[in-house]
């Protein structure tokens, strides 16, 4: 049984056609198919295309699966960065005054490109003679002079030996 749906163009309805696994799907002028339950196969201005459900999830399959597999590859690099793990002294705290600051850090440290500062409540340098500890070259630590009360800033570069920087700053009073 066939019906005619303009004097060029033949269709069959799609029960006599197709097996039952196959959706109709309208697809547009434009080439962009459409699932549709309202798709009817004799629409004039689209085409009705048939469309197998088991392949028509094939390319969301692939976007997951990839999108997946893109994540898991770049869990490592992010946690190959060092982070400080602890300071010392804390930050925002009042202290009595503080023989060196030390900052342990979440990975080993590389001692040429790692660096502690310290600088005063009017933005002057105070000491930047910081070291990589050699037993442990996850800690960092400043000697410092005798400091005044006051506020100071402590920032810090931490260069893993991977090459990953990362930096930061804190603040801690001295009393």
């Amino acid at each position: 049984m066939q019906q005619i749906v303009s004097r060029f163009e033949v269709q069959t309805p799609p029960s006599l056609a197709y097996p039952k696994r196959f959706d109709w799907v309208r697809q547009n002028s434009a080439g962009l198919g459409r699932r549709s339950s309202e798709a009817l196969p004799f629409a004039f201005k689209s085409r009705i295309i048939p469309v197998n459900r088991k392949n028509a999830m094939k390319p969301l399959r692939k976007m997951i699966l990839s999108t997946a597999l893109l994540l898991t590859c770049a869990a490592p690099l992010a946690l190959a960065h060092a982070h400080p793990k602890q300071l010392n002294p804390q930050a925002d705290v009042s202290v009595a005054a503080p023989k060196e600051i030390r900052i342990a850090f979440s990975e080993s440290l590389e001692p040429a490109l790692s660096s502690i500062k310290l600088f005063d409540a009017k933005n002057k340098l105070v000491t930047d003679k910081s070291a990589v500890d050699k037993a442990n070259p996850k800690v960092m630590a400043l000697p410092l002079p005798a400091l005044a009360g006051g506020q100071y800033r402590v920032e810090w570069v931490a260069v893993a030996e991977d090459g990953h920087r990362t930096s930061g700053h804190y603040r801690f009073t001295v009393k």
